[in-house]
């Protein structure tokens, strides 16, 4: 069943955490110990940080700022994927979020992640890139825990041959911008690596050169609003 385009309208209202005072991009990198440009501040205690070394949320962090910021791709990581870095920053910290945040806007933020806010991030990638054939409605409760990947049961873990032959043919038929947003919904959906959905279909895009892709296609908000705002599935 497709997600109702007022899907997000029609979940139940939630405050949320409370905001916290504007901070710039740059004043945020500072905390985590990076330069402008993503690199380790000199005497800190990341200055051996390298280039390419995926597994922690600070070096991926580091590996977006860089990827935006820097005004050549000759140093750019051509070894960690997009699937990696999503996987990482399941696990960042409020710091590392809001550094997200303020990079989607290009400007200082005091959004605070919450679960109402990462549905609202989520339907509103759903719909505007139209990823409905490929995501419908759950049964793990209210905001992003009610929409799950389409093809199984969420009860069982039962996948439905037919279905997912259909849910990957979708995926196939869709231009790379909306495959690398659906592949990161389903990725934060598994908290890491999926061989579920993504099995036999491109997803193994290098992060550097798809996070370029996406902000030429004019999705990279779109995409560092999700991983800065989910919550966990």
């Amino acid at each position: 069943m497709a997600l109702p385009p007022n899907a997000a309208g029609s979940r139940r209202h939630n405050q949320g955490p409370p905001r916290v005072p504007h901070q710039s991009i740059d004043e945020l990198l500072a905390r985590l110990d990076l330069d402008s440009e993503g690199m380790p501040l000199e005497g800190s205690s990341g200055a051996s940080l390298p280039l390419t070394r995926p597994g922690s949320a600070l070096n991926s962090i580091a590996l977006v700022v860089r990827t935006l910021r820097w005004s050549t791709n000759e140093a750019f990581d051509t070894t960690t994927r997009l699937s990696a870095v999503v996987h990482d920053l399941v696990d960042k910290d409020a710091n590392e979020s809001r550094l997200l945040l303020a990079l989607a806007d290009a400007k200082p933020v005091d959004e605070a992640p919450s679960a109402e806010a990462f549905h609202m991030a989520l339907m509103h990638a759903i719909s505007l890139h139209r990823l409905h054939r490929l995501f419908t409605h759950g049964e793990s409760g209210e905001h992003h825990r009610g929409v799950v990947p389409g093809g199984y049961s969420e009860r069982t873990g039962q996948t439905f041959p037919h279905e997912m032959a259909a849910w990957r043919a979708d995926f196939r038929a869709m231009a790379p911008a909306q495959q690398m947003l659906a592949a990161t919904i389903v990725w934060l959906y598994q908290s890491g690596p999926d061989s579920t959905w993504l099995r036999r279909v491109p997803c193994t895009w290098p992060a550097s050169e798809a996070i370029q892709y996406m902000r030429d296609a004019g999705c990279i908000r779109d995409w560092l609003r999700l991983v800065a705002l989910c919550p966990g599935w």
